[in-house]
């Protein structure tokens, strides 16, 4: 499957960490059994707080790639910035073996690797996701990514290849459950338009106790 996208620009209120993730994948990573392979861009910024100046905010941006839940997030040694172009190409070899391309576009860079992992894989579904990033057991805000757009997003099952809209699929919101118990949306895609082409939405920063995402 595959998937290209402008990494957005991120900001959060003085003193909010809050993080982003933008990436394709395959697989489910809901267990062992079932890897989910994926690759994408990060998106994140910190604030520290400095005497007799006031809040300084710190952005991160980088390129990464995945087996969940065999490893963590493994960073990619391919410089990125805000409004470059990223072009992912993820794919089952079999035999416990993910292929991963991984390019910025706008610098012509890339990298191809195969990488082993232990355990199954069903490939039954694709995915193009924007999430905040766990870190350690808690979500943190969502960083402010305004939206991004996911082209080419299109996958393959046997020999047949589609964009996401010709093939069945479901939209999900991002939400969390706030302490007071009500629904907030976080972020939410948009309408697919040419088969393979569609609009993630920044919405909220969402609850750092949130149980839901």
């Amino acid at each position: 499957m595959v998937a290209k996208w402008n990494v957005p620009s991120v900001g959060s209120p003085a003193g909010t960490n809050a993080y982003s993730s933008i990436w394709p994948g395959i697989g489910s990573g809901k267990a062992s059994s079932n890897q989910l392979l994926q690759a994408g861009s990060e998106q994140d910024i910190s604030w520290q707080y400095v005497l007799h100046y006031g809040w300084e905010a710190t952005t991160s941006y980088y390129l990464w790639w995945e087996a969940y839940p065999f490893n963590a997030q493994q960073q990619v040694n391919i410089a990125v910035s805000p409004g470059q172009t990223i072009f992912v190409n993820v794919a089952y070899y079999g035999s416990s073996t993910a292929h991963y391309y991984i390019k910025n576009e706008s610098t012509g860079v890339a990298t191809s690797f195969d990488a082993s992992f232990s355990g199954g894989f069903t490939g039954l579904n694709a995915e193009w996701i924007v999430e905040r990033t766990q870190v350690g057991n808690n979500y943190p805000p969502l960083a402010d990514f305004n939206n991004t757009t996911f082209s080419d997003a299109n996958a393959e099952q046997g020999s047949t290849w589609n964009g996401v809209g010709n093939w069945s699929h479901n939209y999900l919101d991002m939400y969390d459950w706030h302490n007071d118990d009500s629904e907030v949306t976080d972020a939410y895609p948009g309408p697919i338009s040419s088969g393979n082409t569609f609009t993630l939405y920044w919405s909220n920063y969402g609850d750092t106790d949130a149980v839901n995402t």
